[in-house]
C-alpha cells in the first residue's frame, strides 16, 4: 500500500515538472518580461 502510494507521489511529481518546463519553453517572452516589470 505504502509502496503504491510512494509511486503515485513519485509520478505525480514528474508530471508536474513535465508541465512547468512545457509552460516555460511555451512562454519564454512572458516569464522574461515579468522580471523586468517587477523590478520597476
Amino acid at each position: 500500500m505504502t509502496k503504491l502510494l510512494c509511486a503515485i507521489i513519485l509520478d505525480y511529481k514528474q508530471q508536474t515538472t513535465k508541465i512547468s518546463s512545457y509552460l516555460i519553453k511555451a512562454n519564454p517572452m512572458k516569464i522574461g518580461d515579468a522580471k523586468p516589470r517587477a523590478l520597476r
